[in-house]
């Protein structure tokens, strides 16, 4: 609703229910993912992880004047990691041997 009320919208105004409408759907969809990883029913590991660099990556974007190479690298470790976490997750659940 907030992104159609947005494309009707004029200003400022606009641009931040554009943005607030996207951000809502987007987080639906991570929970959905999270909820058919989580249960095995599913693998999202790679969203999932890319999506936990992004949280983790982004306030230092903003809060530091950290270079975009070092932030880039800092996304790719973080993403490794929870990637490597998320699939032995998913591997546990679904009872997969020797990975997915």
């Amino acid at each position: 609703m907030l992104i159609l009320v947005g494309f009707t919208a004029s200003g400022d105004r606009a641009g931040r229910l554009l943005v607030i409408g996207v951000v809502l759907v987007s987080l639906a969809g991570l929970e959905l993912t999270a909820r058919e990883h989580l249960a095995g029913y599913r693998s999202h590991s790679t969203l999932l992880g890319g999506a936990a660099a992004i949280v983790l990556v982004v306030p230092f974007f903003f809060l530091t004047r950290v270079p975009y190479e070092v932030l880039l690298i800092l996304g790719v470790v973080f993403f490794a990691a929870f990637f490597q976490a998320l699939r032995t997750l998913f591997a546990r659940k679904t009872g997969a041997l020797g990975g997915c």
